[in-house]
């Protein structure tokens, strides 16, 4: 039923009979709800892919990591076909932006296939880029309502299965299969699923920061198993980040502490929260440093056996021990929520805050000092350009542990300038994706032995990307970088931030940041169970 109006010359109609619209809404709410649910389901896919990457070499091998490039690929074309998934409604412009970067970035190294000293190896590097960037993408609609479940899955499917055969490595020696480039006989550090020491604990530091993170997220008394559970985990991260023996890894946690601490709500209870975690997993290093089975080499099989098993019941009491205090620390800090007042609790984080800011500037003018002391910019350019040789087989002999005071970073710089000549040669384009192995065999610098130790990268992302793929490659991804990082910590100090998804927020980007840091030393971008949490974490910074 229809009735016509005129007004000031203008005819209009009014309908009467309102089952049209009726039919009209219909499909759209149901598409509405469909969007949610197809987030789901792309967590999930994410999430199984990162529990394959994460038992089968890192998924290293193009073998393993296609079916997961082609399982993203799949995903993304369900999500362009479900209405309102990927569209303004669920993407704000400054996510576009971040996705127009990644998807910049993927044309160049696409591109580079065009003019690549081997084809084949810059068509598998433009397949694994797409992978990443898809993960991104597909996962990106579904952070605001499925936070917590990628940090989750990101924890428990991606991270802790790598760090729990870490763990068996070192307990079980000789049943358990070494994975290093050495041999068990000869080398002490554990390298896991992924085959490469400092990937894995580079992936350990994530899943630590990540736990203290979710920590944090809970609130209610009634939470309290959980938290002890996640202090429990955090537990088992720290120590098997210690038997990587990797100082870049140590690095990398060092700086995502630093970011975690920035950008939570609640510092103190965040330290305290990191104190539960790492106090428990020194006691538990500082035990295992006494066993020559599990630090040094070479030692008896017997020896390595016994050690093993001895770390059983130190690891048990370590994660007893952060189960109890996180406990303890949690009911302490809901009585203080419930019975003391607001403004006395405020002013204790004032003051809380003041003596850490105090005590952080004494501390650096104390370490300034000592810096002077020890001879300045010189000797630290010194100490890092000079052959780390005799430490490194001393520490190999006597303690793992020592491996963390050295600072020589000889034989990456060495790497690295021949990346940074083969990028002034081509500094537009590169020379193809991945190809810096081809170009390390054509140029190898001097003083290494090409030909008996073959290198298929530069030990740094950002150097591999001006070799391989030229400047507009490093721009594309920097942007990317330094946008997401930028959007996150605007969205982390936003009043309107829930504890939950503020203390998410504050992980991911801690956690992006380790990997950041570890990249930059470090060949973790071609090991897909370590990259692909960095993507699916960087989708934690969107806004709701």
């Amino acid at each position: 039923m229809e009735k016509r109006h005129t007004v000031i010359g203008q005819t209009f109609s009014t309908h009467l009979d309102a089952g049209s619209d009726l039919e009209d809404r219909r499909p759209r709410s149901m598409f509405a709800r469909l969007v949610p649910w197809y987030g789901l389901f792309a967590v999930v896919v994410v999430a199984l892919i990162q529990l394959f990457f994460s038992f089968e070499k890192g998924g290293y091998f193009i073998y393993q990591w296609y079916w997961g490039a082609s399982a993203i690929a799949i995903a993304l074309i369900g999500a362009a076909l479900v209405p309102g998934y990927l569209s303004r409604s669920s993407l704000g412009r400054w996510q576009w932006a971040l996705v127009g970067t990644l998807l910049a970035f993927t044309a160049i190294v696409t591109a580079s296939i065009f003019w690549s000293l081997s084809p084949v190896l810059s068509v598998h590097e433009a397949s694994r880029t797409a992978m990443y960037v898809g993960v991104f993408v597909l996962l990106l609609p579904a952070a605001a309502r499925w936070g917590w479940l990628i940090v989750d899955a990101t924890i428990f499917g991606a991270l802790l299965p790598p760090a729990l055969f870490g763990l068996e490595q070192k307990i079980y020696p000789t049943a358990v299969v070494y994975s290093g480039f050495a041999t068990l006989e000869t080398d002490p550090k554990a390298s896991s699923t992924v085959g490469y020491h400092p990937t894995f604990g580079m992936m350990c530091a994530m899943g630590a920061l990540l736990v203290v993170a979710r920590i944090g997220s809970f609130r209610s008394l009634r939470s309290t198993p959980l938290r002890a559970l996640y202090s429990a985990t955090g537990v088992i991260f720290l120590v098997a980040l210690y038997f990587s023996f990797s100082r870049g890894a140590l690095l990398a946690f060092a700086a995502g502490v630093v970011v975690l601490l920035a950008l939570a709500k609640y510092r103190l209870e965040v330290l305290g929260n990191l104190a539960i975690t790492v106090l428990p997993a020194l006691w538990v290093i500082s035990q295992a440093r006494e066993l020559p089975g599990l630090v040094t080499r070479p030692v008896s099989e017997e020896v390595m056996k016994a050690d093993g098993l001895a770390l059983i019941a130190l690891l048990l009491t370590g994660v007893l021990l952060a189960l109890a205090a996180q406990v303890v620390f949690s009911l302490l800090v809901r009585a203080a929520e419930g019975y003391v007042p607001h403004r006395v609790r405020r002013v204790a984080s004032i003051v809380g805050t003041t003596l850490a800011v105090v005590a952080v500037a004494g501390g650096f003018f104390f370490g300034w000092a000592k810096f002077q002391e020890f001879g300045g910019v010189e000797e630290l350019r010194s100490r890092i350009t000079s052959s780390d040789t005799e430490l490194q087989a001393e520490a190999t002999a006597t303690d793992q542990t020592k491996r963390f005071t050295s600072m020589s970073a000889a034989n990456r710089i060495a790497l690295w300038k021949i990346a940074w000549s083969t990028f002034r040669q081509h500094p537009l384009t590169g020379t193809g994706g991945d190809t810096y192995q081809v170009v390390y065999q054509e140029k190898a610098a001097e003083g290494v032995e090409a030909a008996q130790h073959p290198v298929l990268h530069p030990h740094s992302m950002w150097m591999s990307l001006l070799s391989d793929t030229g400047i507009f490659a490093l721009l594309a991804f920097g942007a990317f970088c330094i946008g997401s990082l930028a959007l996150a910590c605007y969205n982390a100090f936003s009043k309107t931030r829930s504890r939950t998804s503020r203390a998410l927020i504050a992980g991911s980007v801690a956690a992006a940041t380790a990997y950041l840091v570890s990249s930059s030393i470090d060949w973790n971008w071609y090991i897909p169970a370590s990259t692909l949490p960095f993507f699916a974490g960087g989708c934690r910074g969107r806004d709701h």
